[in-house]
């Protein structure tokens, strides 16, 4: 079965009698991303009469209406990432409200369109299943370590330079086993880490 991410961020527009539901499509890899997303959208839209969104993470999947009446906005999102065989993203639909009540078959046809126009207005690419790893080194490994990260692809996750070096990585897992020999080379803590 194929599934699929997202490459970069996306949006979408749909209008019904004279409400106004903005769409954002966004690539994510932690809840801690989704948070910071949704903290930034708040700030902006802080005008909405409603945000609503859906996400899922690896095999986490979760939706919230927003104040929305039951099951009519974060549903119909979350219909649309699992129709699309989405993972890793975060859908997030923004409702300024016309003066028209839409109610709840309009509502459902109406966060549904939105969430379409975000994903249509994206590059669907093939998602990889990925490994987590924490790497721990000296400032002198520091530079083989981001090497072997540039060689890779591989998505740094967070890294702190402190008394050591710390590395937060997601390795897509069929890239692992190369990339755990030539870590073995070097005297790290590594440490394999659950999502």
């Amino acid at each position: 079965m194929d599934v699929y991410t997202v490459a970069q961020k996306s949006q979408g527009l749909y209008k019904e009698k004279g409400s106004e539901f903005i769409s954002f499509l966004y690539p994510v890899c932690s809840k801690y991303q989704i948070d910071e997303i949704l903290r930034q959208v708040r700030k902006e839209y802080f005008d909405a009469r409603h945000i609503c969104y859906a996400y899922k993470l690896d095999k986490t999947e979760y939706c919230t209406d927003g104040g929305e009446p039951s099951h009519t906005a974060g549903n119909p999102i979350l219909r649309q990432i699992q129709a699309y065989k989405l993972n890793n993203v975060l859908l997030v639909v923004i409702r300024y409200f016309g003066g028209t009540k839409l109610g709840v078959p309009g509502l459902i046809h109406a966060y549904q369109s939105a969430a379409q126009e975000a994903i249509r207005n994206n590059t669907l690419v093939e998602w990889q299943e990925k490994q987590r790893v924490k790497i721990e080194c000296s400032y002198a490994q520091a530079s083989i370590i981001k090497n072997i990260i540039r060689q890779h692809s591989v998505e740094i996750i967070n890294s702190s330079f402190e008394e050591n070096c710390n590395f937060l990585l997601d390795i897509p897992k069929e890239k692992w086993f190369n990339i755990q020999t030539m870590l073995e080379k070097y005297t790290l803590k590594v440490t394999i880490l659950e999502k």
